[in-house]
């Protein structure tokens, strides 16, 4: 957060993949919920809400240890209850117009898990390039 203030950030959007990275799942909720003015829905908090398609072992052990820190009998019910609910509110929240902006994870196209292939043109209009893993 200080790099953020450092550069004088006005708002602070998150486009997904929020958790399921790094060791610290509820710190970092924890600091969405207070100073994040949009999250949008990325597959890694889809697959700690729902169901890790496609992931491979590795990150479906990440997955699991993050459902696991969110669920820790050393937090409070409620606290879990509220990132349970932010999460959940996510579900909402896979994209997020403004102006003639569009802010998305990954694809503007309607799911998370769309990928845009190795070697791809970043504004390619192209379809062909986008593939849905």
């Amino acid at each position: 957060m200080a790099d953020i203030e450092a550069y004088g950030c006005e708002k602070i959007y998150c486009l997904g993949d929020l958790i399921d990275y790094g060791p610290n799942p509820c710190e970092i909720l924890d600091l969405a919920m207070e100073h994040f003015d949009l999250t949008i829905l990325g597959n890694h908090e889809e697959a700690v809400m729902l169901v890790a398609e496609d992931f491979n072992e590795r990150a479906m052990r990440s997955v699991e240890w993050t459902r696991e820190q969110l669920n820790s009998p050393d937090l409070p019910k409620e606290k879990r209850k509220t990132y349970w609910n932010f999460l959940d509110s996510l579900t909402k929240k896979r994209e997020h117009r403004q102006g003639d902006l569009l802010f998305v994870h990954g694809s503007p196209q309607a799911h998370p898990r769309v990928r845009v292939s190795q070697g791809q043109h970043r504004r390619s209009q192209d379809s062909r390039h986008v593939r849905q893993v």
